[in-house]
């Protein structure tokens, strides 16, 4: 086979491309994956993985001056977010030299640059390097993964207004932070920001915080944001952003219909993500794309021959393990190891079983297990027996 010819050619090296990939090689077929950025994607670099330590970090910043009573006296406390974003980003470095090194384990070839369909199986790379690479694929997975969402008013410009990109490795912690959305990343973001001093608003156009998660969830994360200092309008509506020169002025409709400036030195934009699909050739090669996404069908494949979708490109809901879950099922389906379509629905099958089972624990139990005095004992004890019937079901 000639250099530049392979069996799959997968574009984007997130949670689904560099599984992809991975099973692809193992699998005996010639791989490559096209990446312009560090491997591992949004999730590895940007997004799961490094938040999630940052956010040990803010455990240990918002437990610090709490150690008295304990026993524990620490002296003069210096917060300082610049060094927990900089462990941080060591975090994240490890896990992206970790998929580097499983790619040249197994034999899958790492092209650094810019991917883009061109029909008839060709993808032409614009390498990192300079210079042009054209590439034959008798398969192509294309895994590109999604970006930040922007108000039509308030575009991120990395500067005074955020996406989680720049959120996840700050220098120094501003003196003030709003964040527009009450999602899982917003309230992550005003966790870490909280801990390490920061003034914190969030703004949330829907009627509760998390508002994707269970009801009774919300009040108990509410109550106990609220008691850290931290501002939450749910049911607001952000009418209007003025970007001035040292802080960012919004106005907001509260959901009793009073009007309220709330001022900030930066704004978070955390409203969702969309799908990564402008200049990576979708329409030179015929893909049909609805409403922003790549059509497939229960073979995640799309409508032109020899090309798949795997991941946040395709539909909702944008998890890695989904995306590594279709990147898998992909691979096999293309390797013509039986009809595995079905296995692209098992994680959100064990998801709705896993809500049954939690639905079907009493409601007003759980209530009073949260609010009590000794709710964290009551919440280990619920979560246990919770793990011990969703264990009894799979058994049988």
């Amino acid at each position: 086979m000639a250099e530049n010819d392979f069996d799959v050619v997968i574009i984007g090296s997130g949670p689904g491309g560099y599984v992809a990939a991975i099973r692809a090689a193992q699998l005996g077929m010639k791989t490559a994956c096209v990446e312009a950025a560090e491997l591992g994607g949004v999730c590895n670099n940007v997004g799961c993985i490094p938040t999630k330590a940052m956010l040990e970090s803010a455990k240990y910043a918002h437990e610090v001056g709490n150690l008295t009573e304990f026993g524990v006296s620490v002296g003069d406390v210096k917060l300082d977010i610049g060094a927990a974003a900089k462990r941080s980003k060591k975090v994240a470095d490890t896990g992206a030299r970790g998929i580097a090194y499983l790619f040249k384990k197994n034999g899958v070839e790492w092209i650094q640059g810019w991917g883009r369909l061109a029909g008839g199986g060709k993808v032409v790379v614009a390498l990192k390097a300079g210079g042009e690479r054209v590439l034959q694929a008798k398969n192509i997975i294309v895994g590109t993964g999604s970006r930040a969402k922007s108000l039509p008013f308030l575009k991120i410009d990395r500067d005074r207004v955020w996406s989680s990109d720049e959120a996840v490795f700050p220098k120094t912690a501003p003196a003030s932070l709003a964040i527009i959305g009450a999602g899982a990343v917003g309230m992550e973001f005003a966790d870490v920001y909280n801990s390490f001093g920061t003034r914190v608003s969030i703004i949330e156009a829907l009627e509760r915080v998390l508002p994707m998660e269970d009801k009774d969830v919300s009040p108990v994360v509410e109550k106990a944001y609220k008691k850290r200092g931290i501002e939450i309008f749910a049911g607001a509506r952000l009418e209007k952003a003025d970007i001035e020169k040292s802080s960012v002025k919004l106005a907001v409709t509260l959901k009793d219909g009073k009007s309220k400036t709330i001022e900030a030195e930066r704004v978070l934009m955390a409203v969702g993500r969309a799908p990564i699909i402008e200049d990576i050739g979708l329409e030179a090669a015929g893909v049909v794309v609805e409403r922003g996404f790549i059509v497939t069908n229960e073979k995640l494949q799309t409508n032109v021959a020899g090309i798949y979708a795997i991941g946040d490109v395709t539909k909702p809901p944008l998890w890695a393990h989904k995306a590594s879950h279709e990147g898998i099922a992909a691979v096999e389906i293309i390797a013509g190891n039986g009809d595995v379509s079905v296995e692209r629905e098992r994680a959100s099958q064990n998801q709705r079983r896993d809500r049954r089972i939690y639905q079907s624990y009493p409601r007003q139990k759980i209530r009073r297990t949260f609010g009590s005095a000794h709710r964290r004992r009551e919440r280990q004890r619920a979560d246990r027996r919770i793990r011990r019937r969703a264990a009894s079901r799979n058994d049988g």
